[in-house]
């Protein structure tokens, strides 16, 4: 084999430990969850939380063009749930009870006393930083793969 014994069973280990108990606990959630709201029979909890992530994992588990589809989601996605949605749900916040709680103590506060003046400044001044950062990298990625031909993910 190309590989030491000690390397392969460490690898199917590995794979049954982690990678199989990572899928299966989601999974008994969902079926429970699925059947104790009345939303699907016994069996269909069954199917939808137990049999399709599996179908769907061995489906998409397959090749490169699955990575890089999960690459640059995750660079859109991720983006967006940790850098937009946390802006938006801020100063929707603000807008909706921040005169209401000026002047009451606060147990977490966003930022120190002598910047809170300024915390919407920041907010944009943090988004359009990382928001610039983001689109550099996305086009950064798009010029290395139309001009050289290389994989922005490395897979090939």
């Amino acid at each position: 084999p190309p590989y030491p014994m000690w390397t392969i069973i460490c690898a199917f280990i590995f794979a049954l430990s982690v990678v199989g108990l990572g899928i299966s606990v989601p999974c008994i959630t969902v079926r429970y969850n699925l059947f104790i709201a009345n939303l699907t029979g016994r069996k269909q909890a069954m199917f939808w939380g137990a049999v399709f992530p599996w179908l769907i994992g061995w489906f998409f588990g397959q090749g490169v063009a699955f990575a890089e589809l999960l690459v640059w989601s995750q660079l859109v996605f991720g983006y967006t749930a940790n850098f937009v949605w946390p802006f938006v749900l801020y100063m929707a916040a603000k807008k909706r009870w921040g005169k209401d709680h000026e002047g009451r103590p606060q147990t977490v506060k966003p930022l120190p006393d002598w910047l809170m003046p300024y915390d919407v400044v920041l907010c944009w001044v943090f988004l359009i930083i990382t928001s610039g950062m983001v689109f550099a990298e996305l086009i950064a990625d798009a010029y290395l793969f139309a001009a050289f031909g290389q994989d922005p993910i490395g897979s090939g």
